[in-house]
């Protein structure tokens, strides 16, 4: 079995013709065509921050502090770089630590995120 999750976007879209959602259709659609099983979730971002910090009103950077340090200390280095990076600046690695916390998330919160029915 393939688990795919998928942190909700901040707009809400039509599942079927946002770009977001075709993509979604055309991996089970594949995952078919090759006899997988296929199950994907779609997690809010808020809610999988405040999983991974344990507190209401975490950021994407107390995230990746988070991370960096208590999940997986190798990481560390990339969230160094970005903690000391202006406000207004780019933060690069911040898109990694997102990606891991959903992993984490999803890990241990799987069926709880909204599963698409075509995926199951």
């Amino acid at each position: 079995m393939k688990i795919f999750a998928f942190e909700e976007t901040c707009f809400k879209e039509n599942s079927k013709g946002s770009i977001s959602g075709k993509i979604i259709f055309r991996i089970v659609g594949l995952g078919k065509e090759r006899g997988l099983k296929v199950r994907f979730f779609i997690f809010n971002p808020a809610q999988v921050r405040e999983f991974i910090c344990q507190e209401k009103r975490a950021t994407k950077i107390k995230v990746a502090k988070k991370i960096g340090t208590q999940f997986y200390p190798w990481l560390s280095w990339r969230y160094m770089i970005d903690s000391k990076r202006q406000w207004y600046e780019k933060k690069y690695h911040l898109s990694l630590f997102d990606a891991v916390a959903l992993g984490i998330y999803c890990y241990y919160n799987g069926d709880r995120g909204k599963r698409n029915k075509e995926g199951t």
